[in-house]
């Protein structure tokens, strides 16, 4: 079964990791927005450094949970500006793991979030 399905999954955020700022949103399983945060620090790890961009999300998803007032998520969809392509296991191992479970995280480019968002998911 996908990750991604048409059932209530509970809280799902998306992060957009720029090269320059990022922002994370929340959402419920209605498609409800919840909160917003933006961190004017990169998520790009070619650029910053594996361990500054780990700890830009750490800080990014842990606020935004609280504005939220959620204390989990079901789902972490990060757009990175650091990929070309979908992240890897190894990629998300190193920029998730540890603070962030693997399993609950989906790793791909900023350019396929930007293309997924103007096409609101559907083909074309």
């Amino acid at each position: 079964m996908s990750r991604l399905s048409s059932k209530p999954v509970g809280v799902v955020i998306g992060v957009d990791g720029g090269g320059t700022r990022s922002v994370a949103a929340a959402f419920d399983e209605t498609g409800r927005f919840l909160a917003r945060e933006t961190l004017e620090e990169s998520l790009n790890s070619n650029s910053v450094g594996l361990d500054s961009a780990r700890k830009t999300l750490s800080i990014l998803v842990r606020r935004l949970l609280a504005r939220a007032g959620v204390e989990d998520y079901r789902i972490l969809a990060i757009g990175s500006s650091a990929l070309n392509r979908d992240g890897n296991a190894t990629e998300l191992e190193w920029l998730c793991g540890g603070e962030f479970s693997a399993e609950k995280c989906i790793l791909f480019s900023d350019a396929k979030a930007a293309l997924v968002g103007a096409s609101r998911g559907r083909a074309g």
